[in-house]
């Protein structure tokens, strides 16, 4: 009887030891999206529209790489991996920010009306204002979302930063960006008569 009883303690033990070891946290989720920035010279901390961003030829790797990761840690156990997940989704928002930016400035300065335009132009402001627009949805989402994994999880704030340690990203000119979709849409539907 003593045996089996001190069998199932040691048991019980052996579970919990499992159990724990196999807990994934949050400073652990954080070092793997690390570990992609790494692998493609990017930066979490130093990216910003109009600044320091993904180039676009790696971004639908980067994403790739992300997605994997996520599904890595939807089998991971632990009180932390769903902020581990919302940081996944962070970071791909952010990504996808700098994607449709950078496709909005490639159309060049006949998609911003702000400078001057002509309604010949329309096609390309059209296709621009749709790009800012995404670009700072993206941008909006991913900020959100990071305020509330620092709102909820305060192990997070050594790995993502407060304040004036807070991701570069949180300085991207958002403003500007909804201004510019603004004009575009007033300026064309009031001098080209062209509903955006």
């Amino acid at each position: 009887m003593r045996c089996n009883i001190l069998g199932v303690f040691c048991m019980v033990g052996l579970l919990f030891l499992a159990a724990c070891a196999q807990e994934y946290t949050f400073e652990q989720g954080f070092k793997d999206m690390r570990k992609i920035d790494e692998k493609y010279s990017i930066n979490f901390h130093r990216e910003k529209l109009n600044g320091t961003m993904v180039k676009m030829e790696l971004v639908n790797e980067v994403l790739r790489d992300l997605e994997e990761l996520e599904q890595k840690v939807k089998k991971k156990q632990g009180t932390e991996v769903q902020d581990v997940l919302d940081l996944i989704t962070v970071r791909k928002k952010m990504i996808e920010s700098q994607r449709y930016w950078i496709l909005a400035k490639q159309i060049g300065p006949q998609g911003v009306t702000r400078d001057g335009f002509t309604c010949a132009d329309a096609l390309e402001v059209r296709e621009a204002t749709l790009y800012y627009a995404q670009s700072w949805q993206y941008a909006i989402d991913a900020q959100r979302l990071l305020d509330e994994i620092l709102a909820r999880n305060l192990a997070s704030w050594e790995f993502i930063g407060t304040d004036r340690e807070k991701p570069e990203f949180y300085r991207s000119k958002l403003d500007y960006i909804a201004e510019d979709i603004r004009f575009n849409i007033i300026n064309m539907r009031e001098t080209c008569k062209i509903v955006l």
